[in-house]
């Protein structure tokens, strides 16, 4: 498995960790905290993609330092609004 050395400041996590329905942060935690979470003393960023379970994908990026989170989503619409919420505040 591929190990997340770009940077001592960022965790970019794979497309295939893409937060889906019906799998808990702990179980994703379990298959890549190893190799792609390791301990960073300076951690900036955090990359995540996403999948909403509605046949859209888009990335949320943790500004640690901020503590802010960003939705990048360059195909919001409307009718994704609501089923997204049930995803994203789970």
């Amino acid at each position: 498995m591929e190990r997340n050395a770009a940077s001592q400041t960022i965790w970019s996590l794979p497309p295939s960790f893409a937060v889906y329905c019906g799998v808990t942060i702990e179980e994703l935690i379990e298959k890549y905290g190893k190799n792609w979470m390791p301990h960073f003393e300076n951690l900036k960023h955090i990359y995540i993609p996403i999948d909403d379970c509605v046949g859209n994908w888009f990335l949320m990026v943790a500004a640690v330092d901020d503590q802010v989170l960003y939705h990048l989503d360059p195909g919001f619409e409307t009718r994704t609004t609501i089923p997204r919420q049930g995803v994203t505040t789970h």
